[in-house]
Parts: C-alpha cells; sequence; structure tokens
C-alpha cells in the first residue's frame, strides 16, 4: 500500500514515479508519456493505486534506445505556460513542451478558434499557483472567464517577456 507521502508527491520511495511526475521530471507533455506507456516505455500498474508508475532509470534506457540518434521534439523543447482564448472570449491557462501542438489541439476539442495570448518559460508548480490565484474567475477545468483581473495578468507575463 503507498504511503501518504507517496500518493502526495508522485514519488515511491523506492523511485518510483506516477506519469505526471515523470513528464514533469523530464520536461514532457503528460500526454506524451502516456502514449510512451502505450508504445513499451517501462512501466508498472500498482492495484492498491491508481496510474502507471514508471522508474526513471529504466525509461531513460528505453528513451535513449527509441530515439537514438534522433533528436525528438519533446527533447529540444522547454516547459512553458501559456493563455489562449477561445472565440467566445474564455481563457484557458495551460503547460506544455510543444505549445503549438496545444494550441492546435484546444482548436480541434473545443471546435471553434482559439489563439495563443502569451507564453512563457514556466513549470507544472508555477501553473498550479496561478491556478489558485485564479480561481475566483474558473469557468471550469483550467478555463477562466475573461475577467479584467486574468486579462491584467496576461499584460503583465506579455509586459514581462
Amino acid at each position: 500500500m503507498a504511503t501518504r507521502y507517496e500518493l502526495e508527491t508522485g514519488e515511491l520511495r523506492c523511485g518510483r514515479m506516477n506519469t505526471k511526475r515523470f513528464a514533469e521530471h523530464i520536461g514532457v507533455a503528460h500526454g506524451t508519456v502516456k502514449r510512451w506507456a502505450t508504445e513499451g516505455l517501462p512501466s508498472e500498474r500498482y492495484p492498491p493505486m491508481k496510474g502507471v508508475w514508471i522508474d526513471p532509470e529504466q525509461a531513460r534506457v528505453w528513451l535513449a534506445e527509441r530515439f537514438s540518434g534522433r533528436k525528438t521534439i519533446a527533447f529540444q523543447r522547454k516547459a512553458v505556460l501559456y493563455f489562449a482564448q477561445r472565440h467566445d472570449g474564455a481563457i484557458k491557462l495551460g503547460w506544455t513542451s510543444d505549445v503549438i501542438r496545444r494550441v492546435s489541439e484546444l482548436r480541434r476539442d473545443c471546435g471553434q478558434a482559439v489563439h495563443l495570448r502569451a507564453c512563457w518559460p514556466g513549470r507544472k508548480p508555477d501553473e498550479l499557483r496561478l491556478h489558485e490565484k485564479l480561481q475566483p474567475y474558473r469557468l471550469h477545468g483550467e478555463w477562466y472567464r475573461d475577467a479584467p483581473e486574468v486579462l491584467g495578468m496576461i499584460a503583465s507575463v506579455t509586459a514581462a517577456a
């Protein structure tokens, strides 16, 4: 059975990480790690816990073999935080290692125009802190109203860049 620490941090004391923590650890999108797990990335399911767990050392060997001699987009790009806005005005705050792909996915998923408003280097914990600050303006999930406070945050990020 997992300890409270392991469930809260996503790290097992024996060195394994859940897919989210591993994605953050190597700087790729969580969806990429989940896809790799279906393509043979060494991983295990632990019945008492939800999710897939990865040993980082085994995963690095697998990744080195899989991408030997090739550069992969996932490792060329740094993770970024971004604001994107739908045609209806809703604003998404997210984290990704490939912002162009992510905005394209949002357009497809939303079925309407989505425009990138701002992006800057950042990590998952930075995104989580911003989500907490924007909580009063949340519509659903990671989407927020286009309130003056949210637009002000976008302006301040854009000015700092």
